[in-house]
């Protein structure tokens, strides 16, 4: 983490998840997020012939746009 400090630092992460029926059973603030910075997460596709990604192995990827600070997610490239 980009810290400043002399040695690493650690981050604890706790979460709790539910399945909602419904996009609209979002909380709102998370809604807007999605609407605004990756609508495409809006609606579940009925199939994809993309591969799996995960968070860590897109943050991988990525890890230099994030050393430079840029905004995620990042744009993908056609």
């Amino acid at each position: 983490m980009k810290l400043g400090y002399g040695h690493p630092a650690r981050l604890r992460f706790e979460t709790t998840t539910t399945r909602v029926e419904f996009f609209e059973q979002l909380h709102p603030n998370l809604i807007k997020l999605i609407r605004e910075q990756v609508p495409i997460y809006e609606f579940t596709p009925d199939r994809s012939d993309e591969a799996n990604m995960t968070s860590t192995l897109y943050f991988k990827q990525h890890f230099n746009a994030y050393l430079k600070g840029e905004r995620f997610p990042i744009p993908e490239e056609l």
